[in-house]
């Protein structure tokens, strides 16, 4: 639910931050390479998929448990949740890539929507589990259906539940991505509550920190914490990190389609 302090960003606003963050930021230095026909496959396997749901106009019930939502149930298309709640091609591999920087073997996303980027991250070489949470029923069933991989836990819950499942556990994770729930309250809350669930040479990503002055600020803060070894801006994401992954400063902003 949008509390009522928190503003959201529009279009016009948010392409003004990414000049600005452009001409400060500097292209990607030190961050592993991705082999270009690896890449190839992976969005050859996947992107039929987006496709597919791009042109489902089944209509679901749908409700969404985070910022920029009322918690109402309202009836939309499949495609629409497609164009609108999914991350695009070029952030998908964006985030293929800075997830591949660290080989993680062990995954939690919070936030599957339509499980597009479930799909990418599951083919990460060093991949041997990943739980992706979501919170809205429909859209969990269909993510669940896009991909039978036994190594992929697909799980309908909110991330409150999920966070103290996986703590009551002792579950460990090596990369941890936030995809939702775009609160800055909320994620500060999540990333103190993750923190307990990361290795040691662990990596959090958390998606749209430039969604609205809220995220922003709250990302500014968790970029000064320093118990991260690196804290990185790649505009569409706010990494922090507890091992080296480029060269450079510990605090950074980098161009994100130096990625691709």
């Amino acid at each position: 639910m949008i509390r009522p302090a928190q503003k959201l960003y529009n279009h016009l606003r948010i392409s003004l931050l990414f000049c600005r963050h452009y001409l400060k930021s500097r292209r990607l230095e030190g961050l592993a390479e991705v082999d270009p026909d690896r890449l190839v496959g992976i969005i050859s396997s996947v992107e039929p998929i987006r496709s597919t749901l791009l042109q489902d106009d089944t209509l679901i019930q749908k409700t969404d448990h985070g910022a920029g939502s009322l918690l109402t149930t309202i009836e939309t298309p499949v495609s629409a949740i497609a164009r609108s709640a999914v991350s695009p091609r070029y952030k998908c591999q964006i985030l293929y890539r800075i997830a591949a920087s660290i080989a993680p073997r062990r995954i939690l996303e919070l936030g599957s929507s339509l499980g597009i980027s479930t799909l990418y991250l599951s083919h990460l070489d060093s991949c041997e589990q990943l739980t992706t949470i979501e919170g809205d029923p429909a859209i969990h069933a269909i993510a669940s259906r896009q991909n039978h991989d036994s190594r992929i836990s697909w799980q309908q819950m909110t991330f409150d539940k999920g966070i103290a499942i996986a703590e009551e556990a002792g579950a460990v994770y090596d990369l941890i991505y936030i995809d939702g729930h775009h609160d800055g309250a909320a994620t500060l809350d999540y990333i103190e509550r993750c923190q307990r669930l990361l290795s040691a040479t662990g990596m959090i990503i958390i998606d749209d920190i430039y969604w609205s002055a809220d995220m922003l600020d709250a990302w500014r803060r968790l970029s000064m914490d320093e118990s991260y070894v690196e804290c990185t801006d790649y505009f569409f994401f706010g990494v922090l990190s507890r091992s080296r992954t480029r060269s450079g400063a510990p605090v950074a902003s980098i161009r994100p389609f130096s990625l691709i």
